[in-house]
């Protein structure tokens, strides 16, 4: 299902080079990575919106990490755009390699359909690489809907400048994105995709038209949304 957008761009096009994505081993975790404990001021945050929107639901998270060799999703259809599903997994930083983890992101594995698809979120290389800006607003680009949408997503129109953001450590960021998404449900994404269409990257600022972003709570009136940047990026 497409969603129509007013305020965003949606042109195709990506400077991002293509990332390995053909693992081959089939071996999975023993189970889903620990989460820190969710804030308790965020609870109140979620508890208040939910009193006003649909609820997020309980979550159905797989007891281990779907491996990359069996994401066969082809959904992920154009360049950039926002993905609406439900999570299913976190791969931390450095964890297991077949289902695509790696150093420098947290992949979340999101069901779309019935299908698992991957989604790389950048955490940076060094104390400064990746910066983050937390902010609650409606969703952009209309309500949460299952699927795969061509929508662009532009932080300065929704009012972003770089020097709202904070540098982080990648460690120390990757376990806040863990506990963001402790006990979540419903997850969108806007990101560049994959060229096979199983998933996508780029979750943060490209070029102020097609940018990335985490979105948790999407059903809520004020969704809780993670922007990310790179040091080198002004905006």
């Amino acid at each position: 299902m497409a969603l129509s957008v007013v305020t965003f761009a949606s042109a195709c096009g990506s400077s991002s080079p293509a990332r390995d994505t053909s693992p081959d081993a089939a071996v999975v975790d023993s189970g889903r990575a620990p989460l820190p404990q969710r804030d308790a001021s965020r609870d109140i945050e979620v508890e208040a919106a939910a009193e006003a929107g649909p609820p997020d639901g309980p979550p159905s998270y797989t007891s281990a990490c779907t491996p990359l060799s069996q994401q066969t999703g082809t959904a992920v259809n154009s360049t950039h755009g926002r993905l609406d599903g439900y999570l299913s997994f976190v791969v931390p930083q450095g964890g297991e390699k077949a289902c695509n983890g790696d150093d420098s992101h947290v992949h979340l594995q999101v069901r779309v359909n019935g299908i698992i698809y991957d989604v790389a979120v950048d955490i940076g290389t060094f104390t400064g690489d990746s910066n983050l800006y937390e902010a609650n607003m409606p969703i952009p680009g209309g309500p949460w809907s299952e699927g795969w949408h061509d929508l662009g997503l532009s932080y300065p129109q929704l009012g972003l400048h770089s020097t709202q953001f904070t540098p982080e450590d990648p460690a120390t960021l990757g376990q806040k994105i863990q506990s963001e998404l402790a006990g979540v449900n419903h997850v969108s994404i806007f990101g560049d995709g994959y060229m096979q269409g199983n998933g996508c990257h780029d979750v943060h600022y490209e070029n102020g038209t097609q940018d990335g972003a985490l979105i948790i709570e999407p059903l809520s009136p004020q969704a809780h949304i993670m922007f990310f940047r790179f040091s080198t990026q002004t905006f």
